[in-house]
């Protein structure tokens, strides 16, 4: 195989695993609210606790997804394009070309 044709099988690969973690951030957010509604309506002491842990465990996965992602910042990721805006926890991925 040339070498050509592994650079494209590579950036296509770091296409792929960059729109996963874009769609597990956004699963991982949708979580998170759902976790503080439901932390701010139970009243038994042991399903607050829980809300506690479950709201500290998706923040830290959320931290995590997030931390990856800016690792692409740190790459030449120039071939990277978004075809729509994606929202990640109030910051927006927006669409962008170099040329």
């Amino acid at each position: 195989m040339n070498r050509r044709k592994m650079h494209k099988r590579q950036r296509a690969a770091e296409r792929a695993e960059l729109a996963e973690l874009l769609s597990d951030i956004c699963e991982v957010k949708s979580r998170l609210a759902g976790a503080y509604i439901q932390f701010n309506t139970v009243l038994e002491p042991e399903l607050v606790e829980a809300n506690v842990y479950e709201i500290s465990a998706l923040q830290a996965k959320y931290a995590y997804l997030l931390r990856k992602i800016k690792a692409y910042e740190n790459k030449d990721v120039r071939s990277f394009y978004f075809s729509r805006k994606v929202d990640i926890g109030g910051f927006e991925a927006a669409s962008h070309k170099t040329g």
